[in-house]
């Protein structure tokens, strides 16, 4: 398999957001203080990227788990935003 890339984890977020939009729609509402809800969602997907690309830069990412570790980057990050 071919190395990970930090657009492989561009692509992956934007595939994986894409399909939980009503989840991160419905928690950037819950923050809606912050600002605009597109605002609020782009600062979870870039929290989340962050995440990857320090994984990635440890070489801790793998081609084969990489839908997965974008999915707990994201959940991750949406947790994280809440406290």
């Amino acid at each position: 398999m071919a190395p990970v890339t930090t657009k492989d984890i561009d692509d992956m977020l934007t595939k994986t957001t894409k399909r939980w939009e009503y989840e991160i729609t419905d928690a950037a509402k819950r923050w809606r203080a912050w600002g605009d809800d597109s605002v609020i969602k782009e600062f979870i997907r870039q929290v989340a990227f962050n995440h990857l690309k320090r994984q990635l830069d440890r070489g801790e990412l793998e081609t084969e788990y990489l839908r997965v570790d974008v999915v707990f980057a994201l959940m991750e990050a949406m947790v994280n935003c809440i406290h």
